[in-house]
Parts: structure tokens; C-alpha cells; sequence
């Protein structure tokens, strides 16, 4: 009865540290973990019945911090898409924004979306240049402003450096 008791006692502990959104089986029969313990006699059945019930918590756990990394990631890339000609923007400022480190951040796009803040941020900008250079007759300072460059001069250099052409040269070939 003590060795039961200590099950109990553990598995009451387990189950009570965490509550998952929504139900999840914890025993892969869907039965109540607690009533197995009292129909099991042996300790090893009982410890089998709370390492299962461990290993469920502990897979859930993991869905939802993937699940709320999900969530992160689009949250973030919408605010991005939302944002991203606004001069200011910058890795602290989405950090600001959504209430974590830039530290975090940084590491936290990286792993989610593959690529660093900055390298999506300017792949975004001059897709949107690109966008506008076809389908506008706008000057290129008005367009630099646009996608959120403060200088024709910044947004020129890095339209080369990304595309080994300059703008200009962009709207001229693709006119053709």
C-alpha cells in the first residue's frame, strides 16, 4: 500500500504540474492513469503506468511549444510584411514589438525561418522594389522610400549587391 501511495503521490504531481489546452490521452488505451494504479500489482506495472503518463505530458509539451513557435514565426513574418517600409524597422524594433530580447529574437528567426532578420527583411524589400520597378513608372528615390530605404543611395547599392544589377537597370530589362 505505501508503494502504491508513492505512485499515486508521483503521478498526482506529474498530471498537476501541467495542464495542456485541450484533453490528451495519457495512457494510449485513454484510460484513467490513476484507477490503472489501483487495480495494478506490481511495482513495475505501476511504474510502467506513470513513466507512459510522463512521456504523454512530456510529447505534449513539445507540440505546443512547436505549435507556439508557429504561432510566433507568423505573427512575426505578417508584422514584417505589415511593416516593412517603415525606415525605422529594425531587429529591436520587431523585438520591442513582441515583448522578447533581440538576442531572441535573432536566434529565434534564424531557427524558425531559415535565414536572419536582416537577409529576410532586405529579400523582402527589394521583392517589393522589384514589384514596383515593373509596375510603376515611379523614380527610383520614390520607390527606395516605398520598400523603406531613407537614402536612393542605400537602396541602389543593395538592389546591386542582390540582384548584380542596379535598379535601373532592372526597369530597362524588364520593359523589354
Amino acid at each position: 500500500h505505501a508503494l502504491r501511495g508513492y505512485y499515486v503521490a508521483l503521478l498526482n504531481l506529474i498530471t498537476g504540474s501541467y495542464t495542456p489546452e485541450g484533453s490528451i490521452a495519457l495512457l494510449p488505451d485513454g484510460s484513467d492513469p490513476l484507477a490503472m494504479l489501483f487495480v495494478q500489482q506490481t511495482a513495475a506495472e505501476m511504474e510502467k503506468t506513470v513513466e507512459t503518463v510522463t512521456r504523454s505530458l512530456c510529447e505534449a509539451v513539445q507540440h505546443n511549444q512547436k505549435t507556439h513557435a508557429a504561432q510566433l514565426t507568423e505573427q512575426i513574418l505578417a508584422f514584417l510584411q505589415q511593416e516593412y517600409a517603415n525606415s525605422e524597422l529594425t531587429l529591436s524594433y520587431v523585438a520591442d514589438h513582441f515583448y522578447i530580447t533581440s538576442s531572441y529574437l535573432s536566434t529565434f528567426f534564424k531557427e524558425n525561418v531559415g535565414d536572419t532578420f536582416l537577409n529576410y527583411l532586405t529579400r523582402l524589400r527589394i521583392d517589393r522594389a522589384k514589384e514596383l520597378i515593373r509596375t510603376t513608372n515611379l523614380p527610383m528615390g520614390e520607390i527606395a522610400t516605398r520598400v523603406g530605404y531613407a537614402s536612393g543611395n542605400t537602396f541602389t547599392r543593395i538592389f546591386k549587391k542582390m540582384e548584380s544589377i542596379t535598379p535601373t537597370q532592372y526597369r530597362e530589362s524588364s520593359q523589354k
